[in-house]
């Protein structure tokens, strides 16, 4: 007899369960600031950060863990041009001033190291396996701890071919359409259904301007997001954070009017919204 049926609860034993999927080869991407790259804010000991807590508390045992992998060519593609995917591939194997040279095409907040390209991809891959095993039933709620993150990348519209703001490939937008066009396929094998009502909520001091410019025009997906930003013009032009979007004028695509809210944050304080 379950837990469940001993006490009369109907549901099925996999709604209580949570997974979780992460890769200590993703804290191998770091920056040349201090040591182990712990210098800069985008630094390996933020998932390392989470483990360890999970830990203390007593609750990774009570997690699923789900195998991570790379993500595949064809979800890269979603959003991200075949130009920019191998132009990613190649820092692989380039040395330090030939990754100095690359870094400097892209905006002041982007570092690349040999393990940059694998990381990325672990990242998004993690996530949409985990995203996947909910759809497929084997958990009701799962966590990608996963680095680097993606959600600036997209932010010239409907295509991805340049990194941002420690970004790379944007997961969470990928993870979205591919749900919503029933392509969310699992390590094993299996395919989730579609789905026609995806909510995004990104909860960042900083604009997911990538996520929100690849998902502005799609009715299915609605992008919700709160972070520190001014309505003024006069506020606005002195683009005090990074990356200077976010208005909440900003609504969606002809397609897709009301699917993208803003909830710009004028002044300090945002860590009590959900308290």
């Amino acid at each position: 007899m379950s837990l469940f049926s001993k006490h009369k609860l109907w549901v099925k034993p996999h709604e209580h369960l949570v997974g979780i999927t992460y890769d200590s080869r993703m804290e191998t991407h770091m920056s040349n600031e201090g040591e182990n790259g712990e210098g800069h804010p985008e630094r390996p000991a933020r998932t390392r950060a989470i483990i360890d807590a999970l830990e203390e508390e007593g609750l990774l045992s009570l997690l699923t863990r789900f195998k991570s992998r790379f993500a595949t060519q064809e979800e890269l593609l979603t959003f991200h041009t075949q130009n920019y995917l191998d132009a990613m591939e190649r820092t692989a194997t380039l040395n330090r001033r030939q990754l100095d040279k690359v870094e400097r095409k892209y905006d002041d907040d982007v570092y690349i190291n040999n393990s940059t390209f694998s990381c990325a991809k672990l990242a998004i891959g993690c996530s949409i396996e985990s995203c996947a095993r909910i759809m497929v039933g084997d958990c009701a709620h799962a966590l990608a701890a996963v680095r680097p993150p993606g959600h600036h990348v997209g932010g010239n519209g409907c295509c991805a071919k340049r990194a941002a703001g420690f970004c790379f490939f944007n997961s969470v937008a990928t993870c979205a359409k591919l749900a919503s066009k029933g392509e969310l396929i699992c390590a094993d094998g299996r395919r989730a259904d579609p789905i026609d009502k995806i909510l995004i909520v990104d909860f960042d001091v900083h604009h997911g301007n990538g996520t929100q410019a690849l998902c502005w025009d799609d009715p299915k997906i609605m992008y919700f997001s709160v972070h520190r930003g001014f309505e003024s013009k006069s506020q606005w032009k002195q683009r005090t954070f990074y990356p200077g979007t976010g208005k909440a004028r900003e609504v969606g695509g002809p397609n897709a009017r009301g699917t993208i809210i803003n909830c710009p944050w004028s002044e300090p304080g945002m860590i009590h919204f959900f308290i």
